[in-house]
This record gives structure tokens, sequence and C-alpha cells, in this order.
């Protein structure tokens, strides 16, 4: 049986109920910016010694979680889903 490779994206609440998803198919080349654009990035603040004024910085690095979806879909296993090809 052929593979079906996709990514799946998962929105859960503070009961981890799921909230919403989506289902994103090959080709996956523009995949990681659409599944980066629903990530909840939140900006954390933090007061580093001697400074009266917060840093911020965003909760996840955009460029280590598209790394990681690159990473993710280069090192797939696709033999399955091409078949005979």
């Amino acid at each position: 049986m052929p593979a079906n490779p996709r990514i799946i994206w998962n929105l859960k609440d503070g009961n981890n109920q799921e909230r919403d998803y989506k289902v994103f198919n090959i080709p996956f080349l523009l995949v990681p910016d659409e599944v980066l654009n629903k990530v909840r990035i939140l900006k954390y603040r933090y007061l580093r010694n001697n400074t009266l004024f917060p840093t911020e910085i965003d909760q996840y690095d955009s460029y280590v979680l598209r790394e990681t979806l690159h990473n993710y879909i280069a090192h797939q296993d696709y033999v399955f889903f091409m078949g005979d090809l």
C-alpha cells in the first residue's frame, strides 16, 4: 500500500481538546511557510539585570521552526509513495 505523506497541524485548547486542524499534502514546496503562519508565536518579555525595561523575544524562533519543517520534508522516505515511477 503506498504511503500518503502529509503534514498535519493541530490546535488544542488548555484541556487538550482539538480546536482546529489543517492537513498539508504534497507538493511540500510552500508548506513550511503555510505551517509557520498557523503557529501562534507569542512575545515573551523578561527583565534583564540592571534594567527597568523588559526585553521582548518571540516564543519560537521562526528560523528554527522552518528548518525543522525543511528537515522533516527532506528526510521523508518517499519510496513507497513514488511506487513504480
